[in-house]
């Protein structure tokens, strides 16, 4: 039996790098509600429908993989 932590690894190590994918310069804040849309359609199991609404646990779980306003000038530059 997989214990609630090897289950949430799983998750999140197929939810990162379908994040990943696009250029740093296009994950941004604004992408991740299109993230959340194409999750919702295509990858459901993948968004956490545990302890709070869905959407804020996906920002919670991209947080450290989201290029900031700042961050992409400096990538577009």
């Amino acid at each position: 039996m997989m214990t609630r932590e090897y289950q949430e690894y799983r998750r999140l190590s197929e939810l990162i790098p379908l994040w990943l994918k696009p250029p740093e310069a296009m994950r941004t804040e604004h992408r991740v509600a299109d993230f959340y849309n194409w999750l919702e359609r295509n990858r459901p199991e993948l968004l956490r429908r545990t302890n709070g609404d869905p959407y804020q646990c996906l920002v919670a779980d991209l947080r450290a993989h989201i290029c900031t306003a700042r961050l992409r000038r400096t990538i577009v530059q």
